[in-house]
Parts: structure tokens; C-alpha cells; sequence
């Protein structure tokens, strides 16, 4: 099987809602920044199509880089230039365009082809080599369009780096919307973190994938903010719609996961003894409400207008609840909400260690 990274549609500069500052507000990350939380110490895996490591804003943030790809490591598609700089970039000319963890580190994975494509077994490598390169998250933003229940084989992988090597995994939803059980690889793997799509309002972006999984579970587990994000730009790509020599816009899932990426960083920092089951919890139990769309909120161009009407007709005979859960999973994240949520899991779980320790003992 051969899984694609993202795909995306172009949009118009107007309107933008920016590259990180003003998410950062809206997503509660910004208080955390205020805390002195940034990243700071922690690896974040990126798997993709390689990074400009001489943009500015991820100049001397790699630790790690290899090419699986036989390609060389640079990102001639410009992708994965801006999923690594949402996460973490250093907003070197602009600090409103820093990333959402930008005091974290990078270990860069290359694993697409020059059409965007990576055979399994590559997923499966880079994902071992990055667990060895002591990161704590990694961002998977290579979607397939292969629906499955979560146990092929990467998926497979996925869920072997959170329960084995204790390393959160983000991955994109994909975009494959609005059919239901359009969730593909690894998206579907039980263990991720699988991040859906919605604009500046928080409704759901119609091409967003959807759930249920093939066997019948809740996907995607969250949504994040993935329309009209001003991210850095490798240079000499054009697979973006541009703004200026080093930054364009991007959208979609595959730029959605990298803002929950940056807030798993974040958390990991505030509480370093946290396992990625913990994380996730804290994430999901804090986020905000999603909206669906609707008729009168759907934005559409001539020659989108008949997919669009169908697809919101189509929705009129769903029942709501189904179409929520499987659509929007938890809701939209909140970093600082997680923050919190984890703070007190953590004490939870401290107490029913020492119970558990008098207990033993007597």
C-alpha cells in the first residue's frame, strides 16, 4: 500500500487567521508561553517530506535527520517545511510567527517520494529510527487513502510506539471528507492522536475525514484549527498558496495535527513523568466545542457549490449525534484547559500510587 501525504486546496490571502500568535491566543497556548512553557527539551519526530533546514525559522532546530526516500532530505514539496514550523518554528524575523512548542527540537524523518508518496515499510523504518532518537511526540501527517480498523500494519507501529516506547503520536485525520468511515492509515490506529480539520470559526472543514473506524470506533479524536495557517515555506515550492519568499498558506488536516503536535510538546515539558495515554486524556477531556457546518455557513466557490449542497443534504439524514461524534470527536483543543486537566490527573494518579504502595506494604 502506498500512503499520501497531504492534499490541499489553495485560498485566498484575505482573511487569514495567521500562523501562530493569534492561535496561539485562541488555543490557550499563549498563557502557557506566559509560564515560560515553550517546548523547551523536548524532540518532537517529524515523518514527511523533509524540512528547509536553512529557513529561518528552523535554522540549528534540527537534532536529527535522515533520508529514507533515496531523495536527499530536502523538502522539494513543502510540506513538511510548514508542519515542523507550525510545531516548533523559532518566529526568527517575526515573533508572532512563532511555532506552537518553538523552544522544542526536531528529528526529521524523510520518507516521501517526488509525488508525495511512501511505501510502508519506510513509514514503519522511520518510525523505529525516531523512537531511538529519544523523541517524546512525533507528527504524522502522511495520510492514506486506505480505510482500515486500525491494524495494518503502520497503524500496528503506531500503537507500539505509545504503549511500548511511551512516545505520543499525532496524526492527520485526512481528507477524504465528508463520507463517513474515511479515516485512513494511521489515522485509525487506536493509540494516536488523530486530529480532524476546522476553520477560524471552529466548524468543521468539509473535506475533513471522518469516523468511524472499520470496526466501529470514535475517530478523529479531536479537531485543530487547519484553514488559510501562514506557515514557513521551503524554498523554491510552490505547492502553497503564496505569500512571500519564506512563508505561504496551507490548509487541511495535515497542518491541523501539527498544533495539537505543539501542545503534546508543550505538556510533556510542564509534566516530563506523564505517559502519552495520560497526555491524550488531558487533551481530549479539556477541548472547547466544534461546530458542523451548515447551509447557510458553507462558503463555496462555482465550482465546488454541488458537491457542497449534496454533501449538506446528505447530512440531513444522519442523525445528528452520529455525525457529530464521528466528526468532530472531542472538539477543538485547548492547551491551557489541558494543562489543567493534566495537573490534576497527575495528582489523581500520585495518590492512588502511594495508596497502592500502603497497601502493599501491609
Amino acid at each position: 500500500m502506498r500512503s499520501k501525504s497531504f492534499e490541499g486546496d489553495s485560498v485566498s490571502t484575505s482573511g487569514w487567521s495567521g500562523m501562530t500568535y493569534g492561535i496561539a491566543r485562541r488555543l490557550g497556548v499563549s498563557r502557557l508561553w506566559n509560564q515560560g512553557i515553550t517546548g523547551k527539551g523536548i524532540v518532537v519526530g517529524v515523518v514527511g517530506t523533509g524540512i528547509d533546514q536553512q529557513h529561518h525559522d528552523l535554522q540549528g532546530k534540527t537534532l536529527a535527520a535522515k533520508d529514507f526516500s533515496t531523495r536527499g532530505i530536502e523538502d522539494t514539496i513543502g510540506h513538511d517545511t510548514a508542519t515542523a514550523g507550525i510545531v516548533a518554528g523559532k518566529g526568527a524575523k517575526n515573533w508572532r510567527m512563532r511555532g506552537i512548542a518553538y523552544g522544542a527540537s526536531l528529528a526529521v524523518a524523510k520518507v516521501t517520494q517526488d509525488d508525495g508518496s511512501a511505501e510502508e515499510d519506510i513509514l514503519i523504518d522511520a518510525l523505529e529510527w525516531l523512537a531511538e532518537q529519544g523523541v517524546k511526540v512525533v507528527n504524522f501527517s502522511i495520510v492514506s487513502d486506505v480505510v482500515t480498523d486500525g491494524r495494518d500494519p503502520v497503524s500496528r507501529e503506531v500503537n507500539y510506539l505509545v504503549e511500548k516506547k511511551r512516545i505520543g503520536v499525532v496524526c492527520a485525520a485526512g481528507n477524504y471528507g465528508p463520507d463517513h468511515y474515511s479515516v485512513g492509515s494511521p489515522g485509525a490506529a487506536e493509540s494516536a492522536i488523530t486530529v480532524g480539520c476546522v476553520n477560524n470559526r471552529d466548524v468543521l472543514r468539509l473535506a475533513s475525514s471522518r469516523g468511524p473506524t472499520l470496526d466501529g470506533r470514535v475517530k478523529p479524536d479531536c479537531v485543530a484549527p487547519g484553514e488559510r495557517i501562514l506557515a514557513p515555506r521551503a524554498q523554491g515550492t510552490h505547492g502553497c498558496d503564496i505569500y512571500s519568499d519564506h512563508y505561504g498558506f496551507v490548509d487541511l488536516t495535515s497542518v491541523a495535527a501539527p498544533h495539537v503536535t505543539g501542545i503534546y510538546a508543550l505538556l510533556k515539558q510542564g509534566f516530563p513523568q506523564a505517559l502519552p495515554t495520560l497526555i491524550k486524556q488531558a487533551i481530549l477531556e479539556s477541548c472547547d466545542p466544534a461546530y458542523m457546518p451548515v447551509i447557510s455557513k458553507i462558503a463555496a466557490t462555482r465550482t465546488e457549490f454541488w458537491y457542497r449542497l449534496k454533501a449538506s443534504l446528505k447530512r440531513l439524514f444522519v442523525r445528528k449525534k452520529f455525525d457529530d461524534i464521528y466528526s468532530l470527536g472531542h472538539g477543538r483543543v485547548n492547551a491551557y484547559q489541558a494543562f489543567l486537566k493534566l495537573k490534576e490527573l497527575m495528582k489523581v494518579n500520585g495518590k492512588e500510587k502511594v495508596l497502592a504502595s500502603k497497601s502493599s506494604v501491609a
